[in-house]
């Protein structure tokens, strides 16, 4: 294990990595409450030039409450393995009864190999849903 801490966020105390070590997802637990939480980490590489253009994708949801809530379970599925997706907030925007879902952010570019917008696209044709993009400032 590397050198690595973290602060707990329910304690204040002094967290440890317990996995995910060289991941973008890494899992750590409090020595002195024993809460284990995740953090997100971002690379150290920054690619030289311009950041490409971020995209919010949006799903407009059918009316029938029973149509929607299939999507709902199909967007989950196909979007599960996406960097830009959280399925919390999917289940908080059906909850609440929107028009409209937001998928999450992601890239123009097709140099990255996650989060693109070509990997939403083939995630929402699998789900059967057609996305707009909507350009983020």
């Amino acid at each position: 294990m590397s050198a690595m801490t973290f602060v707990c966020p329910a304690c204040g105390g002094e967290a440890w990595p317990t996995a995910g070590e060289d991941t973008w997802l890494i899992h750590f637990a409090c020595r002195g409450c024993g809460r284990e939480s995740a953090a997100v980490t971002v690379p150290a590489h920054v690619p030289s030039g311009p950041w490409p253009a971020e995209y919010r994708a949006i799903v407009d949801v059918p009316s029938s409450t029973q149509q929607a809530s299939k999507l709902r379970l199909r967007l989950a599925r196909a979007f599960a393995t996406l960097p830009g997706f959280c399925r919390a907030d999917l289940e908080r925007q059906a909850a609440a009864g929107l028009s409209a879902w937001d998928l999450g952010r992601y890239r123009a570019a097709s140099d990255y190999s996650e989060g693109t917008r070509v990997l939403a696209e083939q995630a929402a044709a699998q789900a059967g849903a057609t996305l707009r993009f909507v350009l983020e400032k």
